[in-house]
């Protein structure tokens, strides 16, 4: 048995509110016969969405509201790998020097990690592979002892809603055209803070849902299922000044303000 249901996802201060038909079941559901080359264009372009949203909710989750740093680590033509491979290795290495540096100075280390072989100025491939470093300011002074300053660029990340970086990460990663290898697109370091889901609430409507009093939203847009051609849901995110709570798997939004002003007499 399906019905319409409403959830939110909190990540930080951004709220993702979903209409979907759920399964009222917890029983999973037999999976199909999968054929090589079933997915479509736009099927593919639905998990690619999906992955992007992940990443995002990662970023406002860790690094919205407590700030971090975004650093792009480049390699000089002396220092520069020869592979790809070989410079998503060097990478890890990067990362495991300065969780061992972080370690021993007590600081939890919080960091994303992308290794770029595309150019997003000029959309396309490209040589001058280089690494996004995501990463708590406690962490910013133990990088630049493992990478030599004149190879990295640093920017400050702003308390908003984080979901653009997300989307500029994903798309400095491009995979074989032959499908020959699956590149993961970003690894994390251990310990990161989750995006709290809420209990799924019936709704009797598909679309129709209601602003969050004092947020700003970002985007708002019907869910669509590429497999049926068809709108199965809505989709709202937004922004608000501070975290919303969470109790009970229920979120707790904030009241609209009433309005002032004098009674006339």
């Amino acid at each position: 048995m399906v019905q319409l249901m409403e959830y939110h996802i909190v990540s930080g201060c951004v709220v993702e509110t979903r209409r979907s038909l759920l399964s009222a079941s917890r029983k999973k559901k037999r999976r199909g016969t999968r054929r090589a080359g079933a997915s479509s264009e736009k099927k593919i372009k639905a998990n690619e969405d999906a992955e992007v949203l992940r990443l995002a909710r990662i970023l406002n989750t860790n690094f919205m509201e407590r700030g971090g740093y975004h650093a792009v680590l480049k390699y000089s033509d002396e220092r520069r790998p020869e592979t790809y491979e070989e410079t998503r290795k060097d990478g890890e290495k990067a990362m495991r020097k300065l969780r061992e540096l972080c370690n021993k100075r007590g600081i939890k280390l919080k960091r994303i990690l992308v290794t770029g072989n595309w150019s997003t100025k000029r959309d396309c491939k490209t040589d001058k592979w280089h690494h996004h470093v995501i990463l708590c300011a406690e962490a910013l002074p133990l990088l630049l002892q493992i990478w030599p300053q004149r190879e990295i660029t640093i920017y400050s990340i702003k308390k908003q809603d984080l979901t653009g970086l997300a989307w500029y990460l994903y798309k400095n990663v491009r995979q074989p055209e032959d499908g020959s290898t699956k590149y993961k697109v970003w690894s994390s370091s251990k310990g990161l803070d989750k995006p709290i889901y809420t209990e799924p609430i019936p709704v009797s409507e598909l679309v129709g849902i209601e602003p969050i009093p004092g947020a700003i939203i970002t985007c708002q847009t019907p869910t669509y299922d590429p497999d049926h051609e068809q709108i199965v849901g809505s989709y709202m995110r937004c922004y608000l000044p501070e975290r919303p709570k969470v109790r009970g798997g229920m979120i707790i939004l904030p009241k609209a303000k009433k309005r002032g002003g004098r009674k006339r007499e």
